[in-house]
């Protein structure tokens, strides 16, 4: 299932993946996203979970006492007829407010924060103060089994929410909820980052084209090496951030040209033309293409954010360079 999970991540934009590191012969397992890291791990048939791999650590190798020990959950274990339960929950809420309910301001602020982010108008969460909710407060307990009869559960808790206000089960709900709220809205501000520098570039390319057929009687470049070459752009204007291929050292020009035309991200058709031919508003020049259009730089020298399905428009023109 991770391999299948992985495989099928790799080919998104957003990364995500399981991974899987050793701690004292357990197989520890973890999804990587923003905030949280959900783990999880067996040992000796029982399957722990937890959303950060610390507390897996610290659940499968401590050697505090038994859950049995505490008077509180054996106490709540037999009011709840528990002892022949298939299933339980246990928040021993007066000694763990004072830790958690830190964690619930994050939460709330958290979710409320993620809303607005999305356009959504979400009022803030203004919950008591811990003071004025700590004399309230009760271990807590569910306990589940099942017979011939069906499935039961019976709980206890000291008001209704107590375990989300001061427990620890509000970062299971802030935690999908905010990465679900968060990552569409950041990977649509960074697309919208990635058109706007694409667009910049090419204007910066038909400023080049422009300049350098100038100063050639209006040929244009036969390729966008040579604007590098002819000093129209610097070299490192075609290196591009994300890129793994490196620029040639050398100082031969018809090397590091040849390096441009074969390596750029950049499709020229103004190659052999005159700024005559191409000087229409509607003709294309040059264009980057992206994952959802292209940016695309025009003879007279202005661009625009075209859809795949509007560039191949443009491009099947009779009249369109090829």
């Amino acid at each position: 299932l991770e391999n299948a999970f992985n495989r099928h991540m790799s080919h998104e934009r957003d990364k995500f993946a399981v991974e899987v590191t050793e701690r004292d012969g357990l197989r520890i397992h973890t999804l990587q996203i923003p905030l949280f890291g959900p783990t999880w791990t067996i040992k000796n048939g029982n399957l722990y979970l937890a959303l950060f791999p610390q507390v897996i650590v610290g659940a499968t190798t401590g050697n505090g006492k038994s859950l049995l020990d505490n008077e509180a959950f054996q106490a709540l274990r037999k009011q709840l007829n528990g002892q022949q339960a298939t299933g339980f929950s246990f928040n021993d809420l007066p000694k763990t407010a004072d830790g958690n309910y830190p964690l619930v301001l994050f939460a709330s602020q958290l979710i409320t924060g993620a809303a607005h982010l999305k356009g959504i108008d979400m009022p803030p969460l203004l919950l008591p103060a811990l003071n004025r909710i700590l004399p309230e407060l009760e271990p807590a307990a569910t306990f589940s089994w099942h017979d011939p009869m069906g499935w039961h559960a019976r709980s206890v808790s000291p008001f209704p929410g107590s375990e989300f206000v001061c427990g620890q089960s509000q970062m299971m709900v802030a935690a999908p909820l905010a990465v679900s709220i968060m990552l569409p809205a950041l990977s649509k501000a960074r697309a919208t980052a990635d058109r706007v520098k694409s667009l910049s570039d090419i204007r910066s390319i038909c400023m080049a084209i422009i300049t350098y057929s100038n100063d050639h009687n209006g040929k244009y470049p036969p390729n966008l090496g040579t604007l590098a070459t002819e000093g129209e752009l610097p070299p490192t204007f075609f290196q591009h951030l994300h890129s793994s291929k490196v620029l040639p050292s050398g100082p031969e020009a018809d090397k590091l040209a040849q390096w441009i035309n074969e390596n750029g991200e950049y499709i020229y058709l103004g190659a052999g033309k005159m700024a005559s031919d191409v000087g229409a508003a509607e003709t294309i020049v040059v264009y980057q293409p992206g994952v959802d259009g292209a940016a695309v730089g025009f003879g007279d020298g202005h661009v625009e954010w075209l859809t795949a399905a509007r560039l191949q428009e443009f491009l099947n023109r009779p009249d369109a360079p090829k």
